[in-house]
């Protein structure tokens, strides 16, 4: 039988959230915290996360703590609000996931 894969409807903003984060267990926390939220991974350390403001604050607050335990090496996390017209004009060189799938404006494929 097929896989299907199921996306929910985003109705709220898309933000690409990447980071550079040096302890192991720091950087797999962060990022159970990305998909726990419906974060789509497009690359190892870069996700698109569909939140409203309440679900930004939420997951930031998240984040904040456990950035807050130790270690405390310079590590970075980006979040950048994205407008869904951006993805028109997005170039992807190499294998990488289709944007219409990860911002939800399809909502089931057929594998």
């Amino acid at each position: 039988p097929p896989l299907l894969l199921t996306t929910t409807t985003f109705l709220n903003m898309t933000y690409l959230i990447a980071y550079d984060i040096t302890n192991d267990k720091k950087r797999s926390r962060v990022a159970q915290l990305l998909e726990k939220t419906g974060g789509v991974r497009f690359q190892k350390s870069v996700f698109f996360v569909d939140l409203s403001q309440s679900g930004l604050r939420g997951l930031r607050s998240n984040i904040q703590q456990v950035w807050q335990q130790p270690p405390h090496p310079p590590d970075q996390l980006f979040i950048v609000k994205v407008h869904r017209s951006a993805f028109k004009g997005m170039t992807i060189i190499g294998q990488g996931l289709d944007p219409v799938l990860a911002l939800g404006q399809v909502k089931t494929m057929v594998l």
